[in-house]
């Protein structure tokens, strides 16, 4: 069923909980000092959507949902942290497996999420955005943007011809 939401912890043991709805599993280990963290997800019919940002060191051990193709991100401007044994750098994309399970690890702060959607939205939305079909690998694959897509992703120019808010055109 669709649905959106945003929640604020204080409690690593709440904020684990609240993950009980979420198509995946989060184990989280961290130490019992000040913790804070912010979740965000939506959910549409083929579509989930996840972002979590944390304002404390942990470890957690995830395990992505076998029905759902995963796509992990640590958010730009995030502490760089290790996703699966990997340092995962922001603007840097997992493509993850079928049911993957995985560790990560982070210093302190840092911001990432998880996109899941249908094996079959996957190869359509890829096909329309790269000009080919991806499919599921058979293990993770960590993407990395040319430098030129990331400068023009990084950009805040709006693109010429489309009128300025407040503006009509």
């Amino acid at each position: 069923m669709p649905g959106s939401g945003t929640c604020t912890f204080i409690d690593p043991d709440d904020y684990q909980a609240s993950l009980d709805r979420t198509p995946f599993d989060l184990l989280l280990i961290s130490d019992r000092g000040e913790f804070k963290a912010r979740v965000t997800s939506a959910r549409l019919y083929h579509l989930y959507l996840f972002r979590s940002e944390e304002d404390f060191p942990r470890i957690a051990y995830i395990s992505l949902a076998p029905a759902l193709v995963f796509v992990g991100f640590a958010a730009l401007g995030s502490r760089p942290m290790v996703w699966g044994g990997v340092e995962l750098q922001p603007g840097e994309i997992v493509l993850h497996s079928r049911a993957e399970r995985f560790h990560q690890r982070t210093a302190g702060s840092c911001s990432w999420g998880l996109i899941g959607l249908a094996p079959a939205q996957l190869e359509g939305y890829s096909e329309a955005v790269v000009g080919k079909a991806v499919g599921v690998p058979p293990a993770a694959l960590i993407l990395r943007p040319a430098a030129r897509n990331s400068a023009r992703r990084a950009s805040t120019r709006k693109p010429a011809g489309l009128p300025r808010p407040g503006r009509r055109s």
